[in-house]
């Protein structure tokens, strides 16, 4: 974990944060040897703002009746299935298709 006080910071802060963006990893910053903030790349904070996003839509969604969950992935379902309908004719039965890249060298035999 690196540390650095606010003084310091406020004396590097250019070179704080570019060492932030070319790391990826916090920096925090203390006063009086405690950490009270930390500076982190923005891309790290969006993924982190949107797990925190996507965690409380989970938890509202947990308070949810058993049939609305039911409908809502049913829903979802529906739209992936629809999605992924304008690839269907590239997959033809008896013909071997990747899983994942590393299924390559593997492939699986698809049957409809």
């Amino acid at each position: 974990m690196v540390t650095l006080s606010i003084t310091e910071a406020r004396s590097v802060l250019s070179e704080t944060i570019d060492r932030v963006r070319i790391e990826r990893q916090p920096i925090y910053l203390t006063r009086h040897r405690k950490p009270v903030a930390a500076l982190v790349d923005v891309s790290r904070l969006e993924a982190l703002l949107e797990a925190e996003s996507a965690l409380a839509q989970m938890r509202d969604e947990s308070d949810l009746p058993t049939d609305t969950l039911e409908r809502e992935r049913r829903r979802r379902m529906a739209a992936m299935e629809a999605s992924a309908a304008d690839f269907s004719g590239w997959v033809t039965e008896g013909t071997t298709h990747p899983e994942s890249a590393s299924d390559i060298y593997s492939a699986r035999q698809v049957s409809l």
